[in-house]
């Protein structure tokens, strides 16, 4: 994903990059690891966890690019919201949402 253009001081646009490029590696880590071991394995029931990533990563790519223009500042006091345990979470929802349908 390219650099979003924040507004802010050059170290806070490098910053609020930073923070949503590292909840993107995230994701795809945990897709990755998923596929692997699902490629190991055979076993089936790790689709639904990698479905559950994918549409985070989805909705997060979605919102990013809906923040050209935006205030780094906002990102980085919100950073708390795209670490990882928010993530998780995220993922968590995304699972029941899913295995709902």
């Amino acid at each position: 994903m390219e650099s979003i253009k924040f507004t802010g001081s050059e170290k806070q646009v490098e910053w609020a990059n930073s923070i949503i490029s590292g909840a993107l590696a995230i994701l795809d880590k945990n897709i990755e690891t998923l596929n692997a071991r699902k490629e190991e394995t055979g076993w089936s029931g790790y689709d639904a966890d990698i479905a559950a990533y994918q549409q985070v990563k989805t909705d997060y790519v979605a919102f990013a690019a809906k923040l050209d223009g935006t205030d780094a500042s906002r990102i980085i006091d919100n950073r708390y919201k795209l670490n990882a345990q928010a993530t998780e979470k995220m993922v968590d929802q995304a699972r029941r949402q899913l295995a709902s349908k």
